[in-house]
């Protein structure tokens, strides 16, 4: 048995509180701390089933990388396959670590409170697995915005949307704030009466929550989603 071993590392991007539907991308590092070279090392993923394994998406590696997923009964659980890694020891600085990101999108419509937790294990050479630390996302309605939805005479469309993003069948005169995943206001403006269009062009693809007020300062709510 080689004596050699993986401290390990996971990460989430967003972190946090998120909202339903939004896509995470998940980083997993290793190092091989131990004082011999590391031959074979592979990464057991056990997935939420708050997400969507249709989604997943490899983004980066710094090895050859073997891939695959098999639902276990309960979850799908993703293992990532790093074979003939011939990872040098901690003596060789810059040369002992390895990562993997991937991507993946929450499902759609779950409800605020919901957790998602990940740890993934490790497995180098013959040695026992050793956990990543776990990383978790709540999900949430932005800050200060009410969970409510437009009324039955306003249409917003495409949704999702590239792009242009219009609005129909406003009674007078409106003003409509743009939220991220976190609250935070990214965009806002003035809607005409009658059918109104905004270009989304400035924000990353994502999910949002668009804001309509009219000029009794009445807020309608709906969920967005920019591909």
């Amino acid at each position: 048995m080689n004596a050699s071993y993986d401290p390990n590392e996971m990460q989430v991007s967003p972190e946090g509180n998120i909202l339903s539907g939004i896509q995470l991308t998940y980083t997993i590092g290793f190092e091989n701390t131990g004082n011999d070279t590391a031959q074979n090392i592979y990464v057991l993923d056990t997935l939420s089933n708050f997400l969507d394994i249709h989604s997943l998406a490899m983004i980066a590696c710094s090895n050859t990388l073997i891939t695959s997923k098999n639902w276990n009964g309960t979850n799908w659980v993703l293992k990532l396959d790093f074979p003939n890694i011939t990872l040098l020891d901690s003596s060789h600085h810059n040369q002992c670590n390895g990562m993997v990101v991937f991507s993946i999108k929450t499902k759609t419509d779950l409800a605020a409170g919901t957790v998602i937790p990940n740890t993934a294990g490790i497995y180098f050479d013959d040695n026992a697995v050793v956990l990543t630390d776990t990383v978790y996302n709540t999900i949430v309605y932005p800050a200060s915005v009410k969970n409510t939805t437009l009324n039955n005479t306003t249409n917003i469309y495409p949704n999702p949307t590239n792009n242009l993003l219009h609005i129909d069948a406003l009674q007078e005169k409106a003003t409509y704030r743009l939220l991220n995943v976190i609250g935070q206001l990214v965009q806002e403006g003035t809607l005409q009466a009658g059918t109104s269009t905004i270009s989304l062009q400035a924000q990353a693809n994502g999910i949002y929550m668009l804001q309509l007020i009219d000029a009794t300062g009445t807020r309608t709510v709906t969920r967005i989603e920019k591909q």
